[in-house]
């Protein structure tokens, strides 16, 4: 297995493109894990990096001036 395999054709907007991604844990955890056939991930308030979870939104091609005027009209 490649471990350094990457997404083919991922988008440009993409800052990571790698096919596989990796949770570590103690020995007694993967234990469990596999015992239960269960994985726990962290929610984004208990991270440390407050950029861990960033996503980056491209919109080619939009209207500002439309957007501006619905978004007035909803107020």
């Amino acid at each position: 297995m490649d471990f350094n395999a990457i997404v083919p054709n991922a988008p440009a907007t993409w800052t990571n493109n790698r096919l596989h991604f990796f949770k570590y844990m103690s020995e007694s955890t993967a234990k469990k894990v596999l015992e239960n056939r269960t994985l726990r991930w962290s929610t984004a308030a208990t991270l440390n990096d407050p950029f861990e979870l960033q996503l980056q939104v491209s919109i080619d091609s939009i209207d500002i001036e439309n957007v501006k005027r619905e978004a007035l009209t909803n107020i």
